[in-house]
């Protein structure tokens, strides 16, 4: 075997097994951005809009997850089924409760991320919600309603 037929192999073998991973395990950028537009669009009470988004959410998780991944595509199938607006907060709320964890797990996201609370969401419904650092605060639990209502918590 010549050596550049080897090394054509060696390299062939690395980056199928490089690009294996990367699609096996979602980067939490790519969460967080999906996230965030979700965020958004509940926040601007344009449920339908985050319902497609969600969709999109649902295929970056495809693959092994972890204990939060697992929340968060708990949440997201919910939202994408959801029927009303009322059903696609208490989604996002499920979907937060993993966004939320996967920023705790991690001190460099939770340097670019902040996180919020609204006291007036009904219990049984997570509470907290996640937005870029340095963003105006936007409540995605009552959008128009009480769109500035919240406060930011420490990680």
């Amino acid at each position: 075997m010549t050596k550049t037929k080897f090394f054509s192999i060696v390299c062939g073998l690395f980056l199928t097994s490089h690009f294996a991973m990367a699609q096996e395990s979602p980067q939490p950028e790519d969460l967080l951005k999906t996230y965030e537009s979700i965020q958004q669009a509940m926040a601007s009470d344009e449920w339908e809009s985050a319902k497609k988004l969600a969709g999109k959410a649902a295929e970056i998780l495809k693959g092994p997850s972890s204990e939060f991944q697992k929340k968060i595509q708990e949440g997201v199938k919910a939202l994408v089924v959801s029927q009303s607006d009322p059903d696609s907060r208490k989604a996002f709320g499920v979907y937060s409760e993993g966004v939320t964890a996967l920023v705790r797990s991690d001190k460099n996201l939770q340097k670019s991320w902040q996180l919020f609370y609204c006291p007036m969401v009904p219990k049984g419904t997570y509470r907290y919600w996640v937005q870029a650092k340095g963003t105006e605060l936007k409540n995605p639990y009552y959008g128009a309603k009480m769109l500035s209502c919240g406060v930011t918590r420490s990680w």
